[in-house]
């Protein structure tokens, strides 16, 4: 059951980083709120990188960590 929420998360954080490929989506308000919701995820792991990278490393980062977590359950 844990392994399952785990990978749905996973879904959820690459369909949340492909999404910030089409600005314009994020202007649905149902979109809005489910990036939201991945921020609120997120945005910890986001606060302990240097700023000057040249891209974002999140959601590949949670993405292990949700691996990782899968492996253990």
């Amino acid at each position: 059951m844990i392994a399952w929420a785990l990978q749905i998360f996973i879904y959820m954080t690459i369909a949340d980083a492909l999404m910030s490929y089409f600005p314009d989506l994020r202007r649905n308000p149902m979109l809005e709120q489910f990036h939201r919701f991945m921020e609120m995820i997120q945005k910890p792991i986001r606060d302990r990188l240097p700023k000057d990278m040249p891209f974002d490393p999140t959601p590949m980062i949670v993405i292990f960590i949700c691996t990782m977590l899968k492996s253990i359950f």
